[in-house]
């Protein structure tokens, strides 16, 4: 008797049935397909909540290609009372992606958006060869892609707990020619490799070899960076983090400091967000956004991203949050960007979110951080809240959901200001140090300019209390901007960066 299988989903029993070709009217059951059915399916897409998964490695061995695509948040209609529903019914909702090693003859694999993935073990697939991993933000491990002798392309982005440890340079040798990586991908593969941005740059001279950098912009494009873009990213990004942090810093210190940087040194772009307000309102681009052509990022030009927050010093609320993002990984802190709106009047936010914020990991407890609100408004209001603190004055994304509210934090309000003092004494000395010099400097060329006298409270101190309990002054003293800016030059000179990379840091 032929053994026959119900997979029990009508959407991928679509699939299938078109696949080979099967009419409703010669199927028993629109879901049962007999073994030597199954034997012959090569591509399968799955896009809603399945059950059962096991059959696909067991049934389907000529599998070929796989795609597992959950929707975002930013894909959800939220405005009526069923956008819980429809938001879980598109969370495909695979717990156990071990399956995918036994499929030996798959060629093409894709995921995107999937909440359980944590770990993928490719060991074994010799015959893949595109590999695409999107917005999974429980990502941290892929076991065995170095040893994909057939892998020609790989995406990885916007994973936000990967760290990537493969062997590049083997891959490369085996014949990778497309590879596509999160902007915070470069600073773990620059540990491992120093000269990463001259490997890749002479496999870029080799035809047919394609390389960029990319990072998530609102869940609907992504900014984009050759190699030379990113090493000079990352030399300024070290740059900040040299000033900013120092070797015996606790976790609580480093969050402090950058944030600290942050909301003092980054200008919000009001010209750049009104350019694209005013384009908004232009009734052919918003039909063009509705298509998904979202022109609007054009307008913008970065300004979302970490890229322009790094390397001049301004922003939109999305840039601010990526360079947070971007320089907490670097410093081992696990972080991810996530969608709101400030618009208190909806229940939660999905396609319609229109701010950008930050949550931090600390203790297996998930914290957020609004570090544009709090440059923008001279405070320390959005600074390490929980989840009930923050959602006081933010509409968090519908995929926030399975966020737990911690009961409390793991440091007190001293700790914390003891932190923020810390910082702030750290950067000050710096400072002095840089002013000094400086002094120093101009009295043996015989100048009559002489910097600033020292006083009971720092400049940088002084203006770090304003910031966080209501001052006027909006941006660091100049002075302060001036002797930081020398700093940052001494430092690249002594990096000896190939090229004239230098860019004002203020």
């Amino acid at each position: 008797m032929t053994e026959r299988i119900d997979i029990q989903n009508e959407k991928l029993a679509e699939q299938i049935r078109k696949q080979l070709h099967l009419e409703e009217s010669e199927m028993t059951s629109l879901t049962v397909f007999t073994k030597e059915q199954l034997a012959s399916v090569t591509n399968l897409e799955i896009t809603r909540r399945v059950t059962d998964i096991s059959w696909i490695a067991k049934y389907c061995p000529h599998l070929k290609q796989l795609v597992i695509k959950s929707t975002s948040a930013k894909d959800t209609y939220t405005e009526d009372d069923k956008a819980d529903l429809r938001y879980w019914l598109y969370q495909v909702g695979i717990t156990d992606f071990s399956f995918i090693k036994e499929l030996k003859n798959l060629e093409i694999l894709e995921i995107d958006n999937d909440c359980q993935l944590e770990t993928l073990d490719l060991t074994g697939l010799h015959q893949l060869s595109s590999l695409t991993l999107k917005g999974n933000p429980k990502l941290k491990e892929v076991k065995g892609i170095e040893e994909l002798s057939a892998l020609s392309e790989l995406t990885l982005v916007n994973n936000s707990a990967f760290h990537p440890t493969f062997a590049i340079e083997k891959m490369l040798q085996q014949g990778l020619t497309n590879l596509h990586l999160d902007f915070d991908c470069y600073p773990f593969l620059k540990r491992q490799y120093p000269n990463i941005h001259q490997m890749l740059l002479s496999a870029t001279k080799d035809a047919g070899f394609v390389c960029d950098w990319q990072e998530n912009m609102s869940d609907i494009d992504v900014t984009k960076l050759n190699t030379l873009q990113m090493e000079k990213m990352y030399q300024e990004a070290q740059q900040i983090l040299d000033f900013t942090i120092e070797p015996h810093f606790s976790d609580l210190e480093k969050i402090t400091a950058i944030y600290t940087y942050l909301v003092n040194y980054i200008q919000y772009d009001h010209e750049a967000l009104k350019a694209a307000t005013e384009g908004e309102k232009n009734d052919a681009l918003k039909r063009a956004q509705q298509q998904h052509d979202r022109k609007v990022t054009t307008i913008l030009n970065r300004r979302q991203s970490s890229y322009n927050a790094i390397l001049e010093k301004k922003a939109v609320c999305e840039g601010y949050c990526n360079m947070f993002h971007y320089l907490l990984k670097a410093v081992g802190i696990h972080s991810q960007v996530v969608q709101c709106s400030q618009d208190l009047r909806k229940k939660v936010c999905g396609e319609d979110s229109d701010h950008g914020v930050v949550r931090i990991e600390i203790n297996h407890d998930w914290f957020y951080f609004d570090p544009t609100y709090d440059a923008e408004n001279v405070s320390g209001e959005n600074f390490f809240r929980t989840k009930e603190e923050f959602s006081k004055n933010h509409v968090l994304s519908i995929s926030e959901k399975e966020i737990v509210s911690p009961l409390e934090k793991p440091y007190s309000l001293d700790e914390m200001n003891a932190a923020s003092q810390k910082v702030a004494q750290e950067m000050n000395h710096k400072i002095e140090r840089r002013k000094a010099e400086t002094k120093e400097t101009n009295v043996d060329l015989g100048s009559t300019q002489t910097s600033s006298s020292s006083s009971t409270t720092s400049d940088f101190e002084e203006h770090f209390r304003k910031k966080y309990t209501g001052g006027e002054e909006d941006f660091a003293p100049q002075s302060d901007i001036d002797a930081m800016d020398e700093i940052f030059r001494e430092q690249e000179e002594r990096k000896h960066i190939e090229g004239d990379h230098r860019r004002k840091m203020f």
